[in-house]
Order: C-alpha cells, then sequence, then structure tokens
C-alpha cells in the first residue's frame, strides 16, 4: 500500500516561500515604479527550472551569501504566479484575462517551466481560441523564435491557409519571422495561387537586403547571391511545376541566377515537353478551394469526413450544371442556383493517389459516380457517367443504357460534348488487372490506365473511337492520342432538394421517414427515388390476391410518380400515403407487372420463348436470389407465382419475401412446427424436418423454376400434391429433364442441389481425383472456419453448397442449426441442435458443448459420405435409439477396398495428409510422376475391384472397417 500527500506537501512547500529566514536568492522584476523584489530557495529554483539553475551558477553572491537575478521584462503579477507554482505547483486562472494567461505562458516558456507552459498553450487554443483569432498579429509573430508552441502555430496557420491575405497583405508581413513564413510554405492546402507565393517570397526576401538596389536591371551577381542565401531555406517549397508557362517567363525568369541551374533547365523542359520526367523534386500541387462552388451538406455513408476539404480543383458551379442536367436527361441547362445534386468527394488524385488500385479500392460499392479528368498539358476536362456501382470483384462489361462520357467547356475548349451511350452491353468494362487499369467506358472510348501504376507518369489514358465498333455516340477528343493526366476525381452525385422539405411531412412512423429520407438523400437520379403517396390520391382500389401473410391491391396513381426534378417554379412535388382507413396498416406500393406472374406467363406464351430468352432469364433470376443472400436473406417461398414480369427480356422480379402459405404439418414429424411454401418447389431437407429454411433450400427451389421455365411444365403435374408426395420428395424424387434438354443446362439444374443432392444422382461420375480435391478443399475451408475461432455447430452435407464438383465446394449456414430432440442420455440438459448422424458422440451425451473437435468428428462422416456414396446409417431409423447407439461407439463402416491412406484420413481428418495425398495423385495424373506413391497403388486398387462391380450399391460393404474415433 502506498499512501500520497501531494496536497499537503504543496501546502508546505507554499508557505517555504513566505518564509524569509533561509532563502538565498532575490529576483528582481518588472520596472521603474511596478518593480518588485521576490525571495526564494536556490534548491527549489535548480530542481524546478533549468532556466534558474543555468543562472544560478552565473550569478556570484554578495557579502550576505545571496544570489540575484534581474527579470526587467517579467511584470511582477506575472512572476508571483510562475513562482507559486515553482512551489506549490499550482496555477490558479479562474478569473484571469486571455493577456494575461497569453503573458504568463510567453513567460514560463522563457524561464524553461515546460509544464505549465505547454498547459496554458493547450487552455488557451480549447478556451480562448476567439481571444487568439482577433489577436492574430500580436500572437503570431511572437510565437516563431523557437520550436516552441507548436500547437499555436498549427492553430493560426490553419487559418492563414484558408485566409491567407491576414499575413501576406499587411504592410508589416515582410517582418515576419523566417520560421513562420517557412511553416505556412510547407502547407499542402494553403489557398494561393503558386505564382503569387512566388511573388511574396521574392517580396519578403528583397525586405530583408534593404542595400538592394530599387532596380532590378541594376543588380549585379552578388545581390542575386545575396538574395538566394536569404532564401534558402524557403525556395525548395515552392511548387515551380504548376506554375503556368506564362508566369514562368514573366515572373520567375528574372530571378534566374537564384534558382539552382537542373532546376531552372527542368522548369524551361516542363513548359515545352509537361509530360517529359524531369530530375528535379517535383512538389505535388496546393490544393485551392473554389469559393464560389456548392458546400458540402450533405453526408454520404461510408465516405470518411475530412473538415474544409475543397470541392473540386478539375471543374466548377458551371460544369456541376451541366453534368446534372445531362444525368437528368434535360434539353436545357440548370441553372446555378437550382443544381438539384450534390457532387461530393470520393476520390482526389493529387490528396489519394494516382495508382490504379487506388480507383478500385475508394470507389467499389458507390454507384452513380461522375469521374472527371484533368488532361496533362491541355485545357481538356473529360470523363464519364456511370450509374452502376464500381465492383472490384467483377471481370466483365457491364450494359447500363444510362451512362455517358463528355468534354467539358474550359479554356481554349469553347464547347462541351455529351456522347451518350448507344450499345448498352459495352457501356463499361471492369478489368481485372487493376494495377493497370482504371475506369474503361465502351470499347476504351475513355479509359484511364497506367503501366507504371500512375496515371501522371505515363502516356496511357486513351479515348479511341473505333467508327466501325463503338459504344458510345460520338468521340470526346479530337485526337487519338494517349495522355497522361494532371489530377482526377471521383463523385457520388447525391440528390440535395429532398432534404429541404423533410419538416413539411411524416408517415407517423420514424423508421419509415428515416429510410424514405435516406434514400431520397442517396438517389443518384429521379427514378432512385421513395415516395410517399397518401391514400386518397389512389383511384379504382381493388384487391386482386390475398397470400399468407398480406393482401394484394391494384389501383390508378391520379399524380403519377416523379418523372423529373421540380425546380423550374421552385416548387417540389411530394407524395404521401396514409394509414389503409380501413385497417390502419401501412402499404407499400410496387409497380403493377402487367405480364402477371411466371407461372401464369409459361402458361400462355411458353411457345413463344426462345432459348435466348429463357437462358437470359436463368440468369437474370439467379443474380437477383444471389443479390438476396448477399444481404443474408433467405426468401422461404420461391416459386413461380412469386416472380413477377412486365415482359420475358430478363425483366423478372422476385416479390413476397416471406410471404408464404401454410401446406400442413410436416410428414415426418407431425409434433414439429408447420411448414409453409409451395409443395414441389420446398427443399427435401426442409420437407423431412432435418433443417429450417436456408439459403440453400432457395437455390433448390431455383432448381425446381429452372425446370419448368425450360419444360413449360409446372413439377409432378401428374401427382396430387399431398403429404405423399411431399414423402416421394424427400425419398430422392425430382422432376425428370426432357433427353433433347441441352446437357449443360441439366447439369446446371441438378447442382442447384447441396452436396448430398450431388452425390446421390452423379455419385458414379466422381473419380478419386474430385474426391481428394474436394476432401481437402473442405477440410481448408474448415480449418479456416476454425482459426477464427469459429464452431460451426451443424456441420453436415446439407450445408455445404457446390456449383460443379472441381474443388468449388462452400461451407453456409453457420449457426442455423435445428432442434432435433432431447438430450437421450441427459433429459434436463439443453436440447441438442443439429443432424443426428453427424453430431458427434460428446455432443449427443451431453458429456461437452458443441467444440472445434465436434466439427471435426463432422467432417469424418461427411468424408464417408462423399467416398462411398452412401448417406451415413441409410437402414437405421433416426432417432433417439440411434442418438444412444453413436454415444456407444456406433460408426458407419467403410468398404474395404477403400485405399486405407483415406480410410485413415477420414478416422483422424488430418489436413496436411490430404493436401500431400491431393498433389501426389494430381501429379500422376497430369505428369506420370508419383506412381510408386502409395495412394496412387491404393486408387488403383480401387479403381480394379469398381470395374468388376455393375455399380456401387450397399452390397459392396459386406466386408468393412470399422470407424474407431
Amino acid at each position: 500500500m502506498i499512501f500520497k500527500f501531494f496536497d499537503k506537501l504543496s501546502l508546505d512547500f507554499s508557505e517555504l516561500l513566505n518564509d524569509k529566514k533561509d532563502y538565498n536568492v532575490i529576483i528582481e522584476v518588472d520596472k521603474e515604479e511596478n518593480k518588485k523584489s521576490f525571495t526564494a530557495h536556490s534548491v527549489v529554483l535548480r530542481y524546478r527550472s533549468s532556466y534558474f539553475d543555468k543562472e544560478l551558477e552565473n550569478v556570484t553572491t554578495n557579502e550576505n551569501l545571496i544570489k540575484t537575478i534581474i527579470k526587467p521584462n517579467i511584470s511582477a503579477q506575472i512572476f508571483e504566479i510562475i513562482l507559486k507554482f515553482i512551489y506549490g505547483g499550482i496555477v490558479n486562472i479562474e478569473n484571469t484575462n486571455a493577456k494575461t494567461i497569453y503573458e504568463l505562458m510567453i513567460n514560463a516558456n522563457e524561464l524553461e517551466i515546460e509544464e505549465l507552459s505547454v498547459k496554458l498553450e493547450s487552455y488557451l487554443i480549447e478556451s480562448k481560441a476567439s481571444w487568439l483569432r482577433t489577436h492574430f498579429s500580436f500572437v503570431y509573430r511572437s510565437i516563431f523564435n523557437g520550436n516552441e508552441f507548436k500547437g499555436l502555430k498549427k492553430f493560426y496557420n490553419d487559418i492563414i491557409v484558408k485566409y491567407p491575405n491576414l499575413i501576406f497583405e499587411p504592410e508589416d508581413f515582410t517582418s515576419l519571422q523566417e520560421t513562420a513564413l517557412i511553416s505556412i510554405l510547407k502547407r499542402d492546402d494553403l489557398k494561393v495561387e503558386e505564382i503569387k507565393i512566388w511573388n511574396y517570397v521574392i517580396k519578403w526576401g528583397i525586405a530583408q537586403n534593404p542595400t538592394l538596389p530599387a532596380d532590378l536591371e541594376k543588380w549585379s551577381n552578388e545581390n542575386f547571391e545575396a538574395l538566394r542565401m536569404t532564401l534558402q531555406q524557403c525556395l525548395p517549397l515552392i511548387r515551380y511545376f504548376h506554375i503556368s508557362s506564362e508566369d514562368i517567363w514573366e515572373k520567375v525568369k528574372p530571378y534566374e541566377k537564384i534558382l539552382e541551374k537542373q532546376l531552372w533547365d527542368d522548369m524551361i523542359q516542363h513548359t515545352m515537353f509537361p509530360n517529359k520526367p524531369v530530375k528535379s523534386l517535383v512538389l505535388t500541387a496546393r490544393i485551392i478551394s473554389n469559393p464560389e462552388l456548392p458546400s458540402r451538406t450533405i453526408s454520404t455513408p461510408g465516405l470518411p469526413s475530412r473538415v474544409n476539404e475543397p470541392f473540386s480543383t478539375v471543374i466548377n458551379k458551371e460544369h456541376v450544371a451541366e453534368l446534372s442536367s445531362w444525368i437528368d436527361r434535360k434539353s436545357t441547362t440548370y441553372s446555378l442556383e437550382n443544381i438539384p445534386y450534390e457532387f461530393q468527394l470520393i476520390l482526389k488524385g493529387s490528396r489519394d493517389g494516382f495508382n490504379p488500385k487506388t480507383f478500385w479500392n475508394m470507389c467499389h460499392g458507390h454507384a452513380g459516380t461522375i469521374v472527371v479528368v484533368k488532361v496533362a498539358g491541355t485545357d481538356e476536362i473529360i470523363g464519364g457517367y456511370n450509374p452502376l456501382a464500381w465492383d472490384n470483384s467483377t471481370c466483365d462489361f457491364m450494359e447500363t443504357n444510362d451512362s455517358f462520357i463528355f468534354s467539358l467547356k474550359n479554356g481554349n475548349i469553347n464547347n462541351s460534348i455529351l456522347s451518350r451511350v448507344i450499345d448498352s452491353n459495352g457501356a463499361l468494362f471492369y478489368h481485372s488487372d487493376q494495377n493497370i487499369h482504371g475506369p474503361d467506358f465502351g470499347r476504351s472510348e475513355f479509359i484511364m490506365e497506367s503501366y507504371v501504376s500512375d496515371f501522371t507518369q505515363d502516356k496511357e489514358c486513351w479515348c479511341y473511337f473505333d467508327h466501325d465498333g463503338h459504344c458510345y455516340e460520338k468521340p470526346i477528343r479530337t485526337s487519338i492520342d494517349f495522355f497522361s493526366i494532371v489530377d482526377y476525381e471521383c463523385k457520388p452525385c447525391n440528390s440535395k432538394h429532398f432534404q429541404n422539405d423533410f419538416n413539411n411531412w411524416t408517415s407517423g412512423n420514424d423508421k419509415i421517414d428515416k429510410l424514405i429520407q435516406d434514400v431520397q438523400l442517396n438517389a443518384g437520379y429521379w427514378w432512385g427515388v421513395i415516395e410517399l403517396i397518401p391514400y386518397n390520391r389512389f383511384k379504382d382500389v381493388k384487391q386482386i390476391g390475398k397470400g399468407g401473410f398480406g393482401t394484394i391491391n391494384y389501383a390508378g396513381w391520379i399524380d403519377g410518380p416523379i418523372n423529373r426534378w421540380g425546380i423550374e417554379n421552385q416548387q417540389w412535388k411530394r407524395y404521401f400515403y396514409d394509414k389503409d382507413p380501413e385497417t390502419h396498416s401501412y402499404m407499400m406500393v410496387l409497380e403493377y407487372a402487367k405480364g402477371g406472374n411466371l407461372r401464369e406467363y409459361l402458361n400462355i406464351n411458353f411457345n413463344n420463348i426462345n432459348w435466348s430468352q429463357k437462358l437470359r432469364n436463368l440468369w437474370s433470376l439467379s443474380e437477383r436470389l444471389m443479390r438476396i443472400h448477399k444481404l443474408d436473406i433467405v426468401h422461404q417461398d420461391f416459386h413461380p407465382g412469386n416472380i413477377l414480369l412486365s415482359h420475358f427480356k430478363a425483366d423478372l422480379q422476385i416479390s413476397d419475401f416471406g410471404s408464404s402459405k401454410l401446406i400442413g404439418a410436416n410428414p415426418n414429424n407431425p409434433e414439429k412446427k408447420n411448414i409453409f411454401g409451395v409443395l414441389p418447389y420446398i427443399a427435401p431437407e426442409v420437407l423431412s424436418g432435418d433443417e429450417e429454411y436456408t439459403k440453400a433450400a432457395d437455390v433448390y427451389s431455383f432448381g425446381i423454376i429452372a425446370y419448368e421455365m425450360i419444360t413449360g411444365f409446372p413439377p409432378y403435374l401428374d401427382i396430387p400434391h399431398d403429404e405423399d408426395l411431399a414423402m416421394k420428395i424427400c425419398n430422392r424424387l425430382r422432376p425428370k429433364i426432357p433427353f433433347h434438354t441441352p446437357k449443360l443446362i441439366t447439369r446446371m439444374v441438378i447442382r442447384c442441389g447441396n452436396l448430398r443432392e450431388y452425390l446421390n444422382i452423379n455419385f458414379n461420375n466422381i473419380n478419386w481425383s474430385q474426391k481428394l480435391r474436394n476432401l481437402w478443399s473442405l477440410s481448408e475451408r474448415l480449418m479456416r472456419i476454425h482459426k477464427l475461432d469459429i464452431v460451426h455447430q451443424d456441420f453436415h452435407p446439407g450445408n455445404i453448397l457446390l456449383s460443379h464438383f472441381k474443388a468449388d465446394l462452400q461451407i453456409s449456414d453457420f449457426g442455423s442449426s435445428k432442434l432435433i430432440g432431447a438430450n437421450p442420455n441427459n433429459p434436463e440438459k439443453k436440447n441438442i441442435f443439429g443432424v443426428l448422424p453427424y453430431i458427434a458422440p460428446e455432443v449427443l451425451s451431453g458429456d461437452e458443448e458443441y467444440t472445434k473437435a465436434a466439427d471435426v468428428y463432422s467432417f469424418g462422416i461427411i468424408a464417408y459420405e462423399m467416398i462411398t456414396g452412401f448417406p451415413p446409417y441409410l437402414d437405421i431409423p433416426h432417432d433417439e435409439d440411434l442418438a444412444m447407439k453413436i454415444c456407444n461407439r456406433l460408426r458407419p463402416k467403410i468398404p474395404f477396398h477403400t485405399p486405407k491412406l483415406i480410410t485413415r484420413m477420414v478416422i483422424r481428418e488430418l489436413f496436411d495428409e490430404l493436401d500431400r495425398y491431393d498433389n501426389d495423385y494430381d501429379d500422376y495424373l497430369r505428369e506420370g510422376k508419383n506412381k510408386g506413391s502409395e495412394i496412387v497403388i491404393q486408387i488403383k486398387k480401387d479403381e480394379e475391384f469398381s470395374a468388376n462391380q455393375e455399380s456401387t450399391n450397399a452390397t459392396t460393404t459386406a466386408t468393412t472397417t470399422p470407424l474407431n474415433y
């Protein structure tokens, strides 16, 4: 235990200050009538102030052995506060004005009492910022004599970069300390044109040498050398390569002699050949904001906040108005007061770098964006608008009808050019090699790329236009030469007009209000808006359908949706809907699908649908289902009645999420929860009660829908849809695909099942190479999960998804386990979740909770099924009796002809071992190596045995090898 009595110690030392008996130092401060003497003790002064420690060494004692220190520049009031702090460690500034606190800080710094000086500096910045601003000149010039006061220096320099006239325009600018000027010149965000900075530096340097001739024509070499020596710390901080050629010749060249020869040569070269590399150091351009540009008032989710960030160094407000008009397809340009979009900043080359990879990393996921580029060596500003989301995981052409490329009016460019997409299939291309390629519109009709990973360094950007094959209306450059860039930006275009009306409406529900406001603020264009509609704005309302959880009405909308921005007359039409006047429930309004649902459409139009339409719609439907699953949403009632369409040209829409209907009790277990859905489309594992609804079950439903789209027939058309059909589906009944259906399509439909589904159908076509590769792949995925300290808890073939059987297995449904019954050995313990044959015995027995080891046990049972093609315990009822037997060491039996190394692997589940087997056997197949490898020999024996059998079936398990875990 430590006891601390700092308060008493401080009090005692403060009393010592008042003790006049043993003092040995006198300190005289202030001047004339304000002069005052203080007594002190050298031992205290030495240990509390390094300044006094040094000063006392240099002062001699008088005849009374007293040393005297004189500090006329410190007022008596200030020194009394400091001396009390030296003795007691306490400073009371409660009723002290800001000027006194500032002087106290300056004097504490002079006396080298750092802890007090730093504390007071922080206090001034945090609590007296207003005083600091109003006393700018007084304070600023006094803090640059040394390396102290870094906080105040930054505080004032932050002001100067925004309002540079405060420091550069006053007559006393030339009296500024060199350290202060240097600190300003170092700022990248100093909002002054570079040539003006050059002029200020020259003015300051000349003022430090008053003997220099007033007429520059009369300067000698010695005069130039004197100026060069004065400015030797400032000159390297000028951004010479961002000064115009005209200013270089008119304003810099007269002082050529104060510059290094190599620098001057490089500047001349740069004015003539701006894209040719130079030897001198090239500093980045300063970020200069345009005060006429709109402020950033709306935040974008996912974008970092950057305080005081300039809107753009590439485009101006007139450009924003023009681009906004193009986005909305207006024939006239918006006025500057009525621009409907806020162009925020995602990426800026001069800030974030010019590596193509940076573009893909920072713009990934952002939709409705403008890319604007300043072309090097010209006045050109070019770019493109992408309404889609940038995606760094995709390598393909992207389809849209709303993109465009452009060239903007600027400098010598007298007219803007708009070029809209005319071939939507090639609107954009997302590249895989993102270290080279940036945004690419059309067939390189506007592409940014660099083979040195810097858009500014090599001329590889291009606007190529092939008159025989182009995706956009017209070229946006007169030249097809390659070019580099000066800067570029990527900006999302967010609507800002909705925000102005938020206080004028409400749905009566905060969550609904927030949803609508968020969507409106981030709408990239008018057709991406959600509106509120009053119920009395509907006409001819009639019920057209009713599902398990909702009613569907058809109605006409009197006003119609927003189809343009209401800017011209300064009126913004807004629509509300009230609650249903009868049920008081909120309603969602969707576009009426005039084509009906997919089932209805196929009934009428199947004979007119060609294979191109079938394939396009299968792809479209799978893409929509994938998007739903990426959001971790499971549909649970996926069938043609919930797929709506306006026409059959890739315009299918999935509807009714969760609006399923009751089809009857679970046929295998009447005590379980009821099952919802349309029977032929429900996955067998859901029907059997083995699992809850999962993504895999949605994929199964997709396969049945694909069958229906291909054949035109509903599944099981000639079989009553009753519990007997449910039992048959659980026992592997599937719709039969006509033999003339393309085999690739047939395989696609089959692959919509999970691993067990695939094994049921394809086991005899799976070779040992595929088995080994997938066992290794599956173990590797499980190992990754375990490295994250995640336990799956429900690991079985139904939760292993695949697109094909070439090491493309994916583990799914983490934690989506189901109740299989009470613990058979200990009814008082918690219920057990999972699929019975795959649950580890220690979990079934209640001895342990689910662990990684239990997942590994499950892997062993899955490996058995993958090797043999049979589900475990196929001929035993899956009930509590089986659970008891598993707890008492019952295991599936592996056929005797299975390679022994594989048998041991199944027993032990060794990842590295699987990897070795897979590599050895793969080398044998591809290159004929490893013929003597044990795994190769054993697989050959298995293949020889299997060749003598008519098929792999239950009779092959007569001689077995027990699985002793």
